[in-house]
């Protein structure tokens, strides 16, 4: 059902908390940004936990196009049936022709999101280099509430998971982390 972000008993620190059905514990995570078009393309495969049988599963986004959207529960996979957009909320739900059982599951979404110049999310930063050419690179910002704006996610404090992370950027671009690499 729908849930009122505004009353009191859902509101902590003046923001809506997710439902509580389904909680995340590892994030996949793969970002390509393109510096002529100031766009980036994704796709996160993140292992879930399911608490509550359910058809449909809310996470946060905010200015992200999501694309294919499916969920594996054992060898079945289905693919979304709608997909709701809550702005005000930095919301969207996602909704499967099925119920999708207590136990484990990965949901996978493909997504676009723009390397905004708002320093928040996955942002674009213009410097000058030596010969005076204005160039850009791209870095995050995901405190406090902005990894939404970098890829779908139960941004909430207390939803705590791993991540791992792979850039794809071309080879004349160096790609940093405060992470130890894996390859």
């Amino acid at each position: 059902g729908s849930r009122d972000c505004r009353s009191p008993s859902n509101m902590a620190e003046n923001r809506c908390v997710l439902p509580s059905n389904v909680r995340p514990s590892h994030y996949d995570l793969k970002l390509q940004p393109n510096f002529e078009t100031f766009k980036f393309t994704g796709k996160v495969d993140v292992s879930l936990d399911i608490l509550q049988a359910t058809s449909t599963v809310t996470l946060h986004s905010k200015e992200i196009e999501i694309g294919k959207v499916a969920i594996t529960t054992g060898d079945a996979t289905k693919e979304t049936t709608d997909i709701k957009f809550k702005p005000e909320d930095d919301e969207t739900t996602l909704t499967f022709d099925s119920e999708i059982p207590v136990g484990k599951a990965t949901l996978s979404i493909e997504f676009v999101g723009t390397l905004n110049d708002k320093m928040a999310g996955f942002y674009r930063s213009a410097y000058t280099r030596a010969n005076g050419e204005k160039a850009y690179m791209a870095t995050t910002q995901f405190e406090s509430t902005d990894a939404r704006r970098a890829f779908p996610c139960w941004d909430e404090p207390s939803l705590k998971a791993t991540f791992n992370i792979t850039l794809c950027v071309p080879e004349n671009l160096v790609a940093l982390s405060n992470m130890n690499a894996i390859s």
